[in-house]
């Protein structure tokens, strides 16, 4: 059996599934008859090396690090206007600042519940409006993840005002080599949609965007400038298209420079071997006794930790398998029922039956128990996410009896 690399591959998680795709074992094969013997022992791995990257080895000791979710580039921006605030602002850029901070805040959905559980600190910073440097850290830690609740623009509006307000510190730092390092960025964007001038919005802001590519634009730049480019042109960011690659044939025999061979055996990995073996819930689901949904979450956390890409997401995502199944096939155990069936069967056991909902609230807890049978858990955030909070959750529940209900959730055993 041979699998053959042809380009780089720099995703950890990507190179073992592909690789995993030539080492699945004979039972595992769909036509043993096509083997060699009928059997299969060793598998041959051609790895091309392009200008000497080697994926074999760029892999082969390295372990991905757990990688921290990736902020929101709304709340990014919203984060990087706080951090303003720890700067010497005159009253004007003070003013500036503020507004830019406290817009986001009063556009959010007050009838939003997770808004609602914030809603005396963000009428506190209302009120005091005028003094937002002494509630940093309130803005940051409080304020701050209701962001993802805000509508998002076109991503490359959003994109160019997060790289276009990051002049605004280094403005007041004079730092001149990373404002240098923006403007390659900007005029690249400008000279991009400029492009367009077939465009009415663009024809009619010509001399806006001709101005950002001039010289004497950039010779003493102020925090007016740089409002400027994002009041005037990050709304024509929704016209930018990458440039497209031209792609060049070349008419020349590819050269082999070299051939290496590389044997290595592969062993099981002890560590996972080892933790299976010890881990409280693993002997829960060995036992029969299974676990929770609240349960299976901390599982699924400590997995990561030992093999960053087995997150329930990752896993069903990537491998078309039920977190469930693959729990199981790890520990060595089977599941002749769908995972995903018997989860709904037991929310409308624990949650459906017994209670006189209406007609809308059963709609609702149906969307929910489809979420549910496949994210494995669901927590109180996950109804200010689409699909759950275009149902609008709380115009048939109150916040308590939804928090009831998640909490029923986690007490369903999933596995």
């Amino acid at each position: 059996m041979q699998s053959c690399f042809v380009k780089p591959v720099f995703s950890h998680i990507r190179f073992w599934q592909m690789v995993g795709r030539g080492t699945r074992n004979l039972a595992a094969c769909k036509h043993p008859e096509w083997l060699p013997d009928r059997d299969k022992k060793d598998f041959k791995i051609l790895d091309f090396k392009i200008g000497g990257h080697s994926n074999i080895k760029y892999h082969e000791f390295k372990v991905t690090e757990v990688r921290k979710p990736q902020m929101d580039v709304i709340a990014r921006i919203f984060e990087n206007r706080i951090e303003l605030l720890k700067k010497q602002l005159d009253e004007n850029q003070k003013k500036m600042v503020t507004g830019k901070i406290m817009a986001p805040i009063e556009s959010l959905d007050k009838e939003s519940f997770i808004v609602r559980e914030k809603l005396p600190i963000i009428y506190e910073i209302e009120k005091h409006s005028f003094d937002l440097e002494k509630y940093v850290d309130a803005l940051k830690k409080e304020i701050s993840p209701l962001m993802i609740l805000n509508q998002g623009t076109n991503p490359n509006i959003s994109s160019f005002i997060m790289n276009t307000e990051k002049l605004f510190g280094y403005v007041l730092g004079r730092k001149f080599d990373k404002i240098e390092k923006i403007r390659e960025y900007i005029q690249e964007m400008a000279g991009n949609i400029l492009r367009k001038d077939n465009l009415y919005e663009i024809k009619n802001n010509r001399d806006k965007i001709l101005k950002v590519l001039q010289d004497e634009f950039w010779e003493d730049l102020t925090f007016d400038d740089v409002e400027f480019m994002v009041r005037e042109l990050a709304p024509l960011m929704k016209f930018y298209e990458p440039d497209k690659r031209k792609i060049v044939q070349i008419d020349a025999l590819d050269i082999v420079l070299s051939r290496e061979k590389y044997v290595r055996e592969i062993k099981e990995d002890s560590r996972l071997k080892e933790f299976l073996e010890k881990n409280p819930f693993v002997n829960k689901i060995k036992s029969g006794e299974g676990i929770t949904s609240s349960e299976l979450k901390k599982l699924e956390e400590q997995l990561t930790e030992l093999r960053p890409e087995m997150t329930i997401e990752s896993i069903q995502k990537f491998q078309k398998k039920d977190f469930v199944v693959f729990l199981l096939e790890i520990i060595g155990m089977t599941q002749n029922n769908n995972p995903v069936v018997l989860i709904e069967l037991k929310f409308d056991e624990f949650i459906v039956k017994n209670n006189n909902y209406s007609s809308k609230q059963l709609e609702f807890l149906e969307l929910l128990k489809k979420v549910f049978a496949v994210k494995k858990y669901i927590e109180l955030s996950d109804l200010a996410r689409e699909p759950l909070s275009a149902e609008r959750p709380l115009d048939y529940f109150q916040i308590g009896e939804l928090k009831g209900i998640i909490e029923k959730c986690s007490a369903i055993k999933v596995c």
